[in-house]
């Protein structure tokens, strides 16, 4: 899927590799150009094992990590793959190069939507201003307007409910789900078993 297959043997499957999309958007960013590409993710305080599942889904080769703990977002890493960084370029990952909006997540069909939010919502909870909640009637994702708009289109095309954005400091957006709305995307999501929680 990322690298133009729907699934290479050695790689996880289609909806493995949409749910490391998914968070990838909220908690990767592409930084560099050329062969000094680098893909930093916030892992906040996760384990680096959660990064050892990601390259194990993602790539067919060994990426070189770095490491490194900051007082404001906790556990980041350094993944250096030219090829990774192109491949997640036209979905949106956010790079200084290509923003973070996609047009591809319009084109998502429904049996995709359900891992890339999942990943969505994981890649929320690296940061503190998370507020989602499993189990609560409510539903919050953060991130940029752009990208908030195409996943509360993604969520009425297929589960016909909608959200609110509201549009907050420092360019970032809250897209909120009320219930009964917001139950009913929990009890999608609990279809799909999170790469955070397996």
């Amino acid at each position: 899927m990322l690298r133009g297959h729907d699934s290479l043997p050695g790689t996880a499957p289609a909806d493995v590799q949409l749910y490391w999309l998914g968070f990838l958007m909220v908690a990767g960013h592409i930084w560099g150009q050329g062969s000094s590409l680098a893909l930093v993710v916030t892992l906040g305080e996760e384990s680096r094992k959660y990064i050892a599942t990601f390259t194990a889904d993602i790539t067919l080769d060994r990426i070189h990590c770095e490491f490194c703990y900051s007082s404001t977002v906790g556990w980041q890493v350094y993944l250096r793959d030219q090829g990774l960084c192109k491949a997640l370029f036209p979905w949106g990952v956010p790079s200084d190069l290509h923003g973070d909006d996609s047009a591809l997540l319009d084109d998502l069909p429904k049996e995709f939507a359900i891992p890339f939010i999942c990943g969505y919502v994981d890649g929320n909870r690296s940061f503190a201003y998370s507020s989602d909640r499993l189990g609560s009637n409510k539903f919050t994702v953060h991130g940029t307007a752009a990208v908030l708009a195409r996943i509360n289109s993604m969520v009425e095309r297929h589960w016909g409910v909608s959200g609110r954005i509201v549009t907050s400091r420092q360019d970032r957006s809250e897209l909120r789900f009320s219930d009964p709305a917001g139950r009913a995307i929990h009890s999608q999501l609990e279809t799909f078993t999170s790469r955070s929680r397996a």
